[in-house]
This record gives C-alpha cells, sequence and structure tokens, in this order.
C-alpha cells in the first residue's frame, strides 16, 4: 500500500511552550511505517494548494507566533484548505484555537489548565477508527480546559476525567469537503511514548488520511 503523505506544520525556533522538536522524533516513529513525514516551519508559503498536496496536515503550532503580519491571510488559507477537502489534525497545542474562524471548524476555544498531573483519559465505545485497539491510559498531563460551541458537531472519541465529571478531549468533526481530528493529550514526549496515545495518533492520522 502506498504510504500516506504527511505534513506536519511546527514550529522549531520561536516558540515559547510547546517546539515541535520536543516530540518530532516521537511522531516520527509512530507514522513512519505507514507516512511519509515532512516538517515545515515556514507554512505560511505554502497556501492551501501547498497544504492540499498532502493526505494528511498536522498543526503543532503556537497561533503563528514569528507570522504575525500574515495571520488573516495564513487563516484564510488554512480554512479554504479544509473546507475544499483537506484533512488536519491537531494535537494538544491549543493556541491556534484563538483564531475565531479555526476555533469555529474544531468548536471550542482554550480557557486554561490547571498544573500538569497524572490525567486520565477513556476511551468512548461509539466504535470510532480512532479508538480502534486503544484502551483508557492515564499520562503526566496539562488538562486543557476549554470552552464549547454547541453549534459545530463533534464525534467525541475520547473523554477525560475532571473535578466536574467527564469533558471531551478527543473527537472528530466535519468542515465543508474537509474533517479534522483534536486530541487533548500531547504536551509532550512521554505521553508520545504511552503506548495506547502512540495507537490513537497513528489511528486518527490512517482515518484522516482515508
Amino acid at each position: 500500500m502506498e504510504k500516506l503523505k504527511v505534513l506536519v506544520c511546527g514550529d522549531f525556533t520561536n516558540t515559547i511552550w510547546h517546539p515541535v522538536s520536543r516530540v518530532a522524533e516521537e511522531m516520527r516513529s509512530i507514522l513512519e511505517a505507514d507516512c511519509d513525514i515532512t516538517f515545515e516551519e515556514h507554512f505560511e508559503s505554502l497556501g492551501a494548494k501547498g497544504y492540499a498536496r498532502f493526505d494528511v496536515c498536522i498543526f503543532h503550532i503556537e497561533n503563528y507566533m514569528d507570522k504575525e503580519g500574515t495571520w488573516p491571510w495564513v487563516t484564510n488559507e488554512i480554512v479554504t484548505y479544509i473546507a475544499n477537502g483537506g484533512r488536519l489534525l491537531l494535537p494538544h497545542v491549543p493556541e491556534i484555537l484563538q483564531s475565531t474562524e479555526i476555533s469555529q471548524i474544531f468548536g471550542c476555544r482554550f480557557r486554561m489548565h490547571p498544573p500538569m498531573y497524572d490525567v486520565s483519559f477513556r476511551v468512548n465505545t461509539s466504535g470510532h477508527p480512532a479508538t480502534e485497539g486503544v484502551k483508557d491510559f492515564t499520562v503526566f498531563e496539562e488538562r486543557h480546559q476549554l470552552l464549547f460551541d454547541g453549534n459545530t458537531p463533534r464525534d467525541v472519541f475520547l473523554t477525560v476525567d475532571c473535578p466536574e465529571g467527564k469533558a471531551p478531549a478527543g473527537w472528530s468533526a466535519p468542515f465543508g469537503l474537509g474533517k479534522v481530528v483534536y486530541l487533548m493529550p500531547g504536551h509532550h514526549v512521554e505521553t508520545y511514548r504511552n503506548e495506547e496515545f502512540r495507537k490513537l495518533f497513528r489511528n486518527a492520522v490512517l482515518w484522516l488520511g482515508e
């Protein structure tokens, strides 16, 4: 079977909280059997047509921190790419959700997170392809508190234990001709070394690339 072409857009140099260099090798080890992977920091030059050359895009970016002058243009190209049939995975990094347009696609905005602790994630039994073979798991993580938009259709396949009960922690959503997946876990390399998360991450990419 031909490998999927996967583009990882991530910050290597101008970053504060989530450098993709922290997790790049683990991403590669999870996907390399099924995917040809390209890492790109200067994704602002690609545009919708550039993203569309790949089967799946993964955005591990902090709200275009070094691209302030091009934010509206970059946002427009991302939205256009997804609406025209693009496939986008957003693992953990919530800063991009400060964009009004992109937060509408995913149906949430980032509010805050408490100090890191051992966070338990629960797999829904709905049978989403992203959770095939995945069991509940616990990792030392940031438990994001998100503000949800009730108008966005979401297929939630992962929840997180929190004092208020359970909250969505992984879901897919359609947008135009495309689709997206959000995963809450993924702050640092230890999560990417967790066997259950590795299966979840790989499943999500392969499902998006179908």
